[in-house]
């Protein structure tokens, strides 16, 4: 029996060891490794792996063959050599398709399928409706996703989201100290001028306060981090919890939205991404900090999290569980 990391969840591990082998590195050499077979056993859920490790008990390698995923443990400069230049994006879906011009988008279909190992095992998968995204499940396992920056009405099918503001979206916690002095003076800062606003306007005011306070973007995930805590350099999570911070110090209800967002490039993706949901005027806005301003539709939530829930990392599981089992197609935009 042992805790699972992320999830707080006791499960129960067994592993066998089944010999020695030689293993391919990403070196291009081999080297002989004891190779053990781990099953997980979460309630009903089985979870299978392979890992090979040295004779000092370091897994050098493992596979997941539900994702046809192999993951192998390198030093520092063998993973910069690796990355290269570019930025280090935590998780990253590829997509077909592509979005000209994501900024200036007003709704974007999307089809979301089951992987080829997925479709193998007949498994369905699970796209979740969501303010401003509404799904429809389709006969072939795929879900179609319509993302959008209107008042829809769900027609033929599409189901939109009951999600409504709670207590936990208003008050203070351990990542989100919206009463903290620091959150306070800096809100009391960015709106002296804004005592007339309206709530959507204090909403937008304080998005580009937000995106004000860093100084860099990094797109590679750093952890969970206190609002009043966090350095001039943060990732998206960083600047969706100063955001969600900032607004529970106006009383505006507000929590952080997880999922992927368009990246284009040489190989258009989707990329692991953090934004905030506000309750205003009776629907909910959202924003994205790191943008300073409204959340384009070039992105799908796979969840949300008040980060209340008693782990913080539940408002990324959502978007873990899904690598390598879906495969994201823009449909059409306009």
């Amino acid at each position: 029996p042992m805790m699972l990391s992320a999830k707080y969840q006791m499960v129960t591990v067994r592993l066998q060891a089944r010999g020695k082998a030689s293993v391919p590195m990403l070196d291009g050499q081999s080297q002989t490794l004891l190779e053990i077979e781990s099953r997980v056993q979460a309630g009903d859920q089985q979870i299978e792996s392979v890992m090979w490790a040295n004779d000092d008990g370091h897994v050098l390698r493992t596979y997941a063959p539900a994702i046809q995923m192999f993951a192998y443990r390198v030093d520092e400069p063998t993973d910069e050599a690796l990355r290269g230049d570019g930025p280090d994006w935590s998780l990253a879906f590829d997509v077909a398709g592509r979005l000209d011009k994501p900024a200036e988008s007003s709704r974007v279909a999307y089809r979301v399928s089951p992987s080829a190992a997925v479709a193998k095992t007949g498994g369905p998968i699970k796209i979740p409706s969501a303010p401003g995204q509404l799904v429809r499940s389709m006969p072939d396992g795929s879900v179609q996703v319509l993302v959008s920056r209107k008042q829809e009405t769900p027609t033929k099918g599409f189901v939109q989201s009951d999600l409504e503001p709670t207590e936990e979206d208003r008050r203070p916690n351990q990542w989100l100290d919206s009463n903290s002095p620091l959150i306070r003076r800096i809100v009391e800062y960015a709106l002296d001028d804004k005592e007339n606003a309206s709530a959507r306007e204090v909403a937008l005011q304080l998005t580009r306060t937000a995106k004000s306070t860093f100084d860099e973007q990094t797109h590679l995930f750093l952890g969970f981090r206190r609002a009043s805590e966090i350095e001039r350099v943060g990732d998206s999570t960083d600047h969706a919890i100063v955001l969600s911070a900032m607004l529970r110090a106006r009383r505006i209800p507000a929590r952080l939205a997880s999922g992927v967002v368009y990246l284009p490039g040489d190989q258009d993706r989707m990329v692991y991404h953090t934004w905030t949901l506000a309750y205003v005027d009776g629907s909910w806005l959202s924003l994205d900090a790191t943008l300073g301003t409204m959340a384009p539709p070039d992105r799908i939530t796979l969840g949300t999290t008040t980060l209340d829930e008693g782990t913080e990392y539940v408002s990324i599981d959502a978007v873990t569980a899904v690598a390598g089992t879906i495969d994201i197609a823009i449909v059409g935009a306009q």
